[in-house]
């Protein structure tokens, strides 16, 4: 008896239950959109800006996916200098930075002021590189050796940029720079992350030193349709905003894709020194040498 009254009783539960279903509506805060964007700025070469709408991540269309046209003020050391000018959705200054300089730029969207502000850092020269060896695994060692600035706490990129030509076409790619040197071991490894593209480290462990700086480049990779053409070394000096922005960018980037081996990763802001936008206004300075002959294949 109890065995029958249960197998009606739970239809009956299943249709009581299905009859009570309701929609129930979230009301959502508003989508913070926002400017993006993405400037740099260096000794002896125009400031390069471009300016595009952000947009919901689960609403995304092409019309919201934007430049921004409109008027963008550039301040040199707290004085106005001149409007920029727009073209093939960019924008360029017509006045060249010089080291130390404090540049501002500046826009007004939907009544509020979007602005950035960065000083470029002195240029730090590479005093000579070093070919070491070549390992087992296609990787070159080099010695960079170059002086750092005591008067500034320093954050350096050394990027290795890979000339090559695919049948007719030009092209560019990033090395893969590494450094088990102990002068940063400070810094966390993220040759593994995507879209790396340089060795990122502050002068933490070797502030006001005259260095030799240990490291590691793999050689390229030529397919058949492909022909080398040459390598150059670039030592950036950079600010601060640049190196925190690409750390938890690459960071970010890995959070967006969980894999075996991280699993599921926590989301992390990515870094900004946009005021009241996202992106990043980066200023810098670089030295570079051309260091092809140790990374042809042979």
């Amino acid at each position: 008896m109890v065995k029958n009254l249960s197998k009606g009783f739970l239809p009956l539960l299943l249709i009581i239950n299905l009859s009570c279903d309701k929609d129930i509506r979230l009301d959502l805060p508003p989508t913070d959109i926002r400017p993006v964007v993405f400037g740099m700025a260096q000794t002896d070469k125009p400031v390069d800006l471009i300016v595009y709408k952000s947009y919901p991540l689960l609403e995304y269309t092409d019309t919201l996916d934007q430049n921004i046209v409109t008027d963008i003020s550039l301040f040199v050391n707290g004085n106005f200098q001149e409007i920029l000018t727009y073209r093939n959705k960019h924008y360029y200054s017509s006045y060249l930075p010089k080291t130390q300089d404090n540049l501002k730029i500046s826009f007004n969207w939907q009544s509020i002021e979007i602005s950035a502000e960065s000083i470029i850092p002195n240029k730090i020269k590479i005093d000579s590189i070093l070919f070491v060896k070549r390992t087992f695994d296609n990787q070159r060692v080099f010695n960079v050796y170059f002086a750092d600035d005591i008067r500034f706490k320093n954050y350096y990129a050394i990027t290795a940029d890979y000339n090559y030509i695919e049948y007719t076409e030009n092209k560019n790619a990033y090395l893969t720079t590494t450094s088990s040197s102990p002068l940063v071991g400070n810094e966390e490894d993220m040759s593994n992350y995507y879209d790396y593209q340089s060795l990122l480290f502050s002068d933490a462990l070797f502030n006001g030193l005259s260095l030799n700086l240990n490291i590691n480049i793999y050689a390229p990779y030529l397919n058949e349709d492909e022909a080398f053409v040459g390598v150059k070394l670039y030592l950036s000096n950079i600010t601060e905003d640049y190196y925190n922005y690409v750390k938890t960018f690459l960071k970010n980037q890995r959070a967006q894709t969980p894999s075996f081996f991280f699993g599921d990763l926590e989301y992390i802001n990515v870094h900004s020194n946009i005021k009241n936008g996202y992106g990043l206004f980066k200023t810098f300075s670089l030295d570079s040498v051309d260091i092809s002959q140790p990374l042809r294949n042979k």
